[in-house]
């Protein structure tokens, strides 16, 4: 896990964002955020990309590989133990060949809130290969209740165990 600070110059560009009707807007800030936060950590590695935002997939490398950022967030320090849950039919319509996993930090009390002084950092909490994803994910409870922003998913889901990503840096190794 690598965590990466300060947030705070990136809300600019998310603020100017464009936000569509389909989701709430709760939910396409985190999710802008996070592929913000991914490009501007793989800036700091050196690794040419652009920003895309697809269906299929957020971020292409100049190398031609693709990722897809899953973006959660908690006002709790974060570890190697805790999980990150996504739909569980997500391999057919994302064909990135990674997905990287984003928490970000943000004040206790504000997940309903739009107020983009709630982010306060973000932790790059790895890298994985879709095809090793998919082998390793675990199904969780098909009855329990998921939440994202103000949404509530009752559909199957499935987990990962951050302690299981690679360091993003595996991805020019």
């Amino acid at each position: 896990m690598k965590v990466w600070r300060p947030v705070s110059s990136l809300l600019p560009g998310l603020a100017a964002a464009q936000y569509s009707n389909r989701y709430p807007v709760i939910d396409q800030q985190v999710g802008a955020l996070g592929e913000l936060v991914a490009s501007a950590y793989l800036d700091e590695l050196g690794i040419r990309h652009t920003i895309e935002s697809q269906i299929s997939h957020d971020i292409k490398l100049d190398s031609g590989l693709t990722i897809d950022v899953k973006t959660t967030t908690s006002w709790y320090s974060v570890t190697g133990e805790h999980t990150h849950k996504i739909y569980h039919k997500l391999q057919e319509y994302q064909t990135a060949d990674y997905f990287m996993f984003i928490n970000l930090k943000i004040v206790h009390g504000t997940h309903e809130s739009t107020d983009l002084n709630r982010f306060t950092g973000a932790n790059i909490m790895g890298i994985l290969n879709a095809a090793e994803l998919f082998k390793i994910a675990r199904p969780v409870n098909d009855n329990a209740k998921y939440y994202t922003g103000r949404r509530e998913f009752n559909v199957p889901m499935l987990e990962v165990k951050y302690k299981q990503l690679l360091p993003v840096v595996a991805l020019v190794g």
